[in-house]
């Protein structure tokens, strides 16, 4: 397949992941249903822990939206949030390893 990457939440003892390998970019819309699928799948207490990382996330795919998606991968984007890191270790990653993500 010509795009995939995945969004996973991470860090205390979850780890939840939605990956796509699919012939075309993954759609912006898509991107936030992952999102909130993934806040469903860890539960409102660790959803609650992460709650600006998956804001920051969300901000990052409206910028994509802005530019008419991400970069072409390779190089593979990675992005990992919050930033600055909080302490907890609780932590939402988007990782684009081939070609386009999140497209209007």
């Amino acid at each position: 397949m010509d795009h995939r990457g995945v969004i996973q939440a991470q860090g205390g003892s979850v780890y939840a992941s939605k990956g796509w390998d699919q012939e075309s970019p993954l759609l912006a819309s898509t991107g936030y249903a992952h999102l909130d699928s993934l806040k469903e799948e860890i539960g409102q207490r660790e959803t609650e822990l992460r709650v600006e990382g998956f804001r920051q996330a969300k901000t990052f795919i409206d910028r994509m939206i802005a530019r008419g998606g991400s970069e072409t991968a390779p190089p593979i984007i990675r992005k990992s949030y919050p930033q600055p890191p909080n302490k907890k270790g609780r932590i939402v990653d988007i990782d684009i390893f081939y070609g386009k993500a999140f497209i209007p």
